[in-house]
């Protein structure tokens, strides 16, 4: 399920791609939820049954696994974040 938060991407050619990604989940069928917070997703992924073992903001997860590589990591938003979750 995709919480995106939009604002991700920075540049123009950036935010066209990432659109682009996004209409093709819609026409999979991907349920979507435009900027949520990371109240309302923790609120509806504890209400349908999941466990929240993390969550991070995009400037956190960049730094993390992207250090140390070529790739730019400046200009992600704040507000973007990902959230590792488990359901039984």
């Amino acid at each position: 399920m995709d919480f995106s938060q939009g604002g991700g991407s920075v540049s123009l050619p950036s935010r066209v791609v990432a659109s682009a990604i996004r209409r093709s989940f819609e026409y999979r069928g991907e349920q979507r939820f435009d900027w949520a917070d990371q109240a309302t997703v923790l609120d509806l992924l504890e209400t349908s049954g999941w466990t929240v073992s993390e969550l991070s903001t995009g400037p956190v997860l960049a730094e993390r696994y992207l250090r140390g590589t070529p790739l730019r990591t400046e200009g992600i938003s704040p507000s973007a974040f990902c959230v590792l979750a488990t359901r039984l």
